[in-house]
């Protein structure tokens, strides 16, 4: 993920979410870093460790001075904290996280075409895929697909996406047998990075909304 300038962090619809998230890598302005406060709460890091496995790990993220790629002499500062591997995100929520290894499906990005779904998980007579469909001139329509012998559920996650979705990672990450996912899409009002927890789903979903990054101007 390119680092990008945040100048707005948090929303009131964002406020609701069940987590904070930010993207490793991703500047913020200083009104976005005063709005984070991240001496506050308990935060941990989706981490690609070495030999290719994925933890969530425990950290105390400091906020640090970082040049702005797209405006020089820009006064940006950047979320970072030790970790042993690669950071995704970082994450702190009213929902408490099991530490440790992470199943994953998808360790990559991988970008939604409409010619073939994204398969998030697939064994025990259940697949579930994420499905980019066209949607008028210019957009598509998001769906996320859960399919048993016999029984099936959707549930549209985005109606009117810009560009080409992009699936950064999915796994079980809230430890549920179910699956997880981070989605970067345009809705319409600029790109946000999102998080789609099961454990989060409400009545009739298959994931719910648990956290969202804004990203203007991308």
């Amino acid at each position: 993920m390119v680092p990008v300038l945040a100048s707005l962090l948090l929303s009131a619809a964002q406020a609701a979410d069940p987590f904070d998230l930010v993207p490793a890598g991703a500047l913020l302005d200083q009104a976005a870093a005063a709005a984070l406060r991240p001496s506050q709460g308990n935060w941990v890091a989706l981490v690609a460790e070495p030999g290719g496995l994925f933890a969530l790990r425990e950290v105390r993220p400091q906020l640090r001075p970082a040049d702005d790629p797209l405006d020089e002499g820009n006064e940006a500062l950047l979320l970072s904290a030790e970790l042993n591997g690669e950071g995704l995100v970082f994450l702190r929520g009213r929902t408490p996280l099991s530490m440790g290894a992470v199943p994953t499906t998808l360790p990559e990005a991988t970008w939604t075409t409409y010619e073939e779904p994204v398969v998030l998980s697939s064994g025990e007579g259940t697949l579930t895929r994420l499905l980019t469909r066209p949607f008028g001139p210019e957009a598509s329509r998001v769906e996320l697909l859960r399919t048993r012998t016999g029984a099936g559920r959707r549930q549209i996650l985005a109606e009117e996406a810009r560009g080409t979705p992009v699936v950064r990672w999915a796994g079980d990450l809230d430890a549920d047998g179910a699956p997880d996912l981070l989605l970067e899409v345009d809705p319409g009002s600029g790109a946000e990075l999102r998080l789609y927890l099961s454990s989060a789903a409400a009545p009739g979903e298959i994931a719910g909304l648990a956290g969202r990054f804004l990203i203007p101007g991308c």
